[in-house]
């Protein structure tokens, strides 16, 4: 009988040589849009981990002067190094080393690599090839699905919108740089509602291959219906201030019945272009919000409701990892997606995948997103997720639920054959 690490090693080494497809990223659509100024710090620290340190009592004060590039790289890491060996073996601190073992060769962060490292990072910067290295010699990715960048490098990217100046605008602004966009005034509610419907043509045109909201961040997954009436009533309050001179701060409110009317509205419009729709669900990213607001089984009234549209339930819901597997489940327009998942938790998405596997077709469970802002961890989390789906997939082999073969198939399946399905890559010209 197979041990549990032999079934690992070798279905490990048949992911290791997948060209796979990364459901989401927030990189820099382009290289040359990187920040020039940026260093090892400024980057690494810009997303996940920097949240972690301040969970571990790292003052933000001084998570400020770690990211002041006037300081000398030896006490940046001294400010930072108490707080770093406390969060180090969490799923955010483990992808950052193996991020700089893999591409810079270095065994891991510390005092005794950062100078260095900071080097390499800096020269990597310099080279213009750095999204070459990482994401295709490195990584072996064959695409990312890239949040909100139409303007975006086709040879790495294919991009989502996310609309969320129409659905929860914040300032004036939004309004008046919608009317610049499509290149129409917006006197009233209707002409909002056609200024939508432009940007969605304009997506389209641009290659954009989805929709997606984040809407957890700020309010509930709850959607209703909200009414007409409501909906305009509450646009028409965006003029209020209006008149307020350039240098004030113009705000805009908006009612739930509103935003549930907007979503419904781009919702009706992306089930006839046959749009993937991407929903984000469980953790917030940061510290402290309200985690309840990102229960996705709030969605369930809305899956309902748009049968026609397929639905990528994002983070393995994190977690309430069990919920969405059942969701998976019920829902035949309904897709799990591990992005972010195998750096919030790498234990839970094991578990979560051997879960799935037992209550989900697999043709609806995504492996891999590195949702990073920062090319370099894009490489760590792919890391994590391979030996994640790999460990899954050998636990379900020694179960004798898999044979190897059948094992191989599944992860190719979940890390290259599903995404390109389900984003509809074909049609948007990636050839696998």
């Amino acid at each position: 009988m197979i041990s549990y690490a032999q079934a690992y090693e070798r279905i490990l080494a048949y992911v290791q040589g997948l060209t796979v497809i990364d459901t989401h990223e927030h990189l820099p659509g382009t290289e040359a849009k990187r920040d020039p100024q940026g260093d090892f710090f400024t980057e690494y620290l810009s997303h996940y981990f920097n949240r972690d340190l301040v969970s571990a009592g790292m003052p933000v004060a001084d998570l400020q002067r770690v990211l002041d590039t006037r300081l000398p790289v030896g006490e940046r890491w001294r400010i930072c190094e108490p707080y770093w060996a406390l969060c180090r073996h969490t799923g955010y601190g483990r992808a950052l080393d193996r991020s700089v073992q893999g591409i810079y060769g270095l065994p891991r962060i510390d005092g005794g690599t950062v100078e260095a490292l900071d080097a390499a990072f800096r020269a990597g910067m310099a080279s213009g090839a750095h999204y070459e290295r990482v994401l295709k010699q490195v990584s072996n990715i064959a695409m990312c699905v890239l949040d909100s960048d139409w303007d975006c490098d086709r040879r790495y990217f294919r991009s989502m919108t996310q609309m969320g100046q129409f659905i929860l605008p914040k300032f004036f602004s939004d309004i008046e740089g919608v009317q610049r966009f499509v290149g129409a005034p917006i006197h009233s509610f209707v002409d909002w509602l056609e200024a939508c419907e432009t940007m969605i043509d304009l997506a389209c045109e641009a290659g954009v291959v989805g929709f997606k909201t984040p809407m957890a961040y700020g309010r509930s997954l709850l959607v209703e219906d909200g009414s007409y009436h409501e909906a305009e009533q509450c646009f028409q309050g965006f003029w209020k201030d209006a008149h307020l001179p350039d240098w004030e701060t113009k705000t805009v409110h908006t009612t739930k019945a509103y935003q549930d009317y907007m979503l419904h509205h781009i919702l009706r419009r992306v089930a006839k272009r046959d749009m993937t729709v991407q929903i984000h669900t469980g953790l917030q990213e940061g510290n402290g919000n309200l985690l309840a607001h990102a229960n996705p089984t709030q969605l369930c009234s809305l899956l309902l409701r748009y049968p026609d549209v397929r639905f990528v339930l994002m983070h393995i819901g994190y977690p309430y990892q069990m919920e969405l597997g059942a969701m998976g489940k019920m829902f035949p327009n309904v897709y799990l997606d591990m992005c972010w998942a195998h750096i919030i938790s790498p234990n839970a998405s094991r578990m979560a995948l051997r879960e799935w596997l037992d209550t989900v077709p697999v043709n609806k469970i995504c492996a891999f997103g590195g949702d990073y802002v920062f090319i370099d961890g894009v490489y760590g989390h792919l890391a994590l997720a391979k030996e994640d789906v790999s460990a899954s997939l050998a636990r379900k082999a020694i179960d004798d639920q898999l044979d190897i073969e059948e094992a191989n198939e599944i992860a190719r399946h979940l890390f290259v054959q599903n995404p390109y399905d389900i984003f509809r890559l074909e049609r948007a010209g990636v050839v696998l």
